[in-house]
């Protein structure tokens, strides 16, 4: 069984509203070393909200993130720059990768 360090994300029920839209609803998802994972669904289903929830960008209104082992849910702009450092994220021909 993989261990806990190579969770490099995780998200734990997390919950993200926009007034009275729910883009995200309790979104439970672990991701390890060396995984891939396709995200798909239709226009305004709530895959971009998942990544910038990842890189901490939107904050969750319920639920915690975790990135490379570290709670980031609560973290300040300037203590998520060294995580942020460690992740990419490319535009390519309309689609987010």
């Amino acid at each position: 069984m993989p261990e806990a360090e190579d969770l490099v994300l995780r998200f734990d029920h997390v919950t993200v509203r926009f007034e009275d839209l729910t883009a995200l609803d309790r979104v439970s998802l672990e991701m390890r070393a060396g995984e891939s994972c396709v995200v798909f669904g239709a226009a305004g289903s709530g895959k971009t909200v998942l990544l910038k929830a990842a890189l901490g960008l939107l904050k969750p209104d319920a639920g915690r993130v975790w990135v490379f082992g570290q709670d980031i849910t609560e973290l300040s702009e300037r203590e998520l720059f060294d995580i942020r450092s460690r992740i990419g994220v490319l535009f390519q021909e309309g689609g987010l990768f």
